[in-house]
């Protein structure tokens, strides 16, 4: 699955000596809701919703607000994932003629110790839950793309963003392993 957003808010700072902008965070706003519905196996059901993430370049943080079921309520800018890498164009000269697009991709996605446990009470899980999340060491990765216009001496450059939400193939991988325990439990009992 992958849900699109619209970026809020930009975080840059400027050179004036070269008319660059230097892209440091991103805010999303918008989500993913995730459903576990209780299968006796790894998990007793719940949900979780993760909304209005904010990217920041410098410390390979993405932070959400997040709201979850069993008893965990609604909690504001939680650190979810660190990055390894980014890859393509942060920056950008804003006297350029024409408008200019930045792409670029954060990936190796790793869940956070603050987010792992909000995730387990959030929907439910325990046992041959637990482990397969401890199992996913990789959570995908967040597309962003930057669109400029020309911008003049002493005009403010605008923006329009649409990110990818992470979550696809990370969460199918995590249903996989769920599976996957889930048959070896039943052939042991």
């Amino acid at each position: 699955m992958v849900a699109s957003s619209p970026i809020v808010e930009l975080g840059a700072q400027f050179d004036p000596a070269s008319y660059t902008l230097q892209v440091n965070s991103l805010q999303s706003l918008g989500g993913v809701a995730i459903q576990a519905v209780a299968d006796g196996l790894t998990n007793s059901g719940g949900s979780m919703e993760i909304r209005d993430l904010s990217v920041d370049l410098a410390s390979k943080t993405i932070y959400a607000d997040i709201q979850g079921g069993n008893g965990v309520g609604y909690m504001e800018n939680v650190p979810v994932w660190n990055f390894a890498t980014i890859t393509g164009e942060t920056a950008v000269n804003i006297m350029l003629l024409d408008v200019r697009t930045l792409s670029n991709s954060v990936s190796g996605l790793m869940m956070t110790s603050t987010a792992k446990p909000l995730f387990v009470q959030s929907l439910g899980l325990y046992g041959a839950g637990v482990v397969a999340l401890d199992v996913v060491q990789d959570y995908g990765s967040i597309t962003s793309t930057i669109s400029m216009s020309p911008c003049f001496l002493g005009c403010k450059p605008t923006a329009s963003f649409v990110p990818e939400v992470p979550e696809p193939s990370s969460w199918a991988l995590m249903g996989l392993g769920l599976l996957g325990v889930a048959a070896v439990a039943r052939q042991r009992a």
